[in-house]
């Protein structure tokens, strides 16, 4: 079983699938706001199923062994098979934990956005700053991600003129799961960033085409 197949089935159970589930619906929020007419997911556990029926959807994945709407696509970390400028919404489900080649991703992500198109990522930012994080309290069990801190996704953003436009929690109602799950949760604090083009104004102020 490869990495990513592995990755997959922590979405569809615990802690990882309360995070798949909080950022599902804010996917579904964003396309019902944009209407995007292509969109794309990289890795993890479809989010496509629920989306509108006039969309062309596109799974991308190093192992495209995946039940998925639309096509499912096999590529290489970092290169989508797409032309420049054609994708209205990309996804990144935890795709910069899960490859290395984090500049190339983000500059085939610019490549390929639409000049009005939006990115949605759903990545888990380290808390602890690089601190050992005790093996029983570790969330991710033995899966080879890597979260990321939020300055580094910044800086990759900036490069090729994206940045956030908004971003939100992803983690459970404190209410309604154990300590245990809470605790982990906030290891590793799962969000989702809403990225666009950024343009600078007169005043050198960032914003969003």
């Amino acid at each position: 079983m490869s990495s990513y197949s592995r990755f997959r089935d922590w979405q569809g159970e615990g802690i990882g699938e309360s995070i798949f589930l909080n950022a599902s619906q804010q996917v579904e929020s964003l396309v019902a706001k944009i209407h995007p007419r292509v969109t794309i997911q990289l890795e993890g556990r479809s989010m496509l199923e629920g989306l509108p029926k006039d969309g062309v959807y596109y799974h991308v994945s190093e192992d495209a062994n995946i039940e998925s709407r639309g096509w499912t696509v096999e590529a290489e970390q970092g290169f989508l098979p797409f032309r420049d400028q054609s994708v209205d919404l990309v996804i990144l489900n935890h795709t910069v934990e899960l490859y290395h080649e984090t500049r190339t991703l983000f500059k085939e992500v610019e490549r390929v956005l639409s000049p009005e198109g939006k990115v949605f990522m759903i990545v888990l930012v380290d808390r602890w700053l690089g601190a050992k994080i005790a093996t029983k309290y570790y969330p991710l069990g033995n899966i080879r991600m890597q979260p990321q801190s939020l300055r580094k996704i910044k800086q990759y953003l900036s490069e090729n003129e994206l940045g956030i436009w908004e971003q939100c929690s992803l983690m459970s109602d404190p209410q309604a799961v154990m300590m245990s799950q809470r605790l982990k949760e906030t290891l590793i604090y799962p969000m989702g960033l809403e990225i666009a083009r950024v343009s600078v104004g007169w005043n050198n102020a960032v914003g969003a085409l």
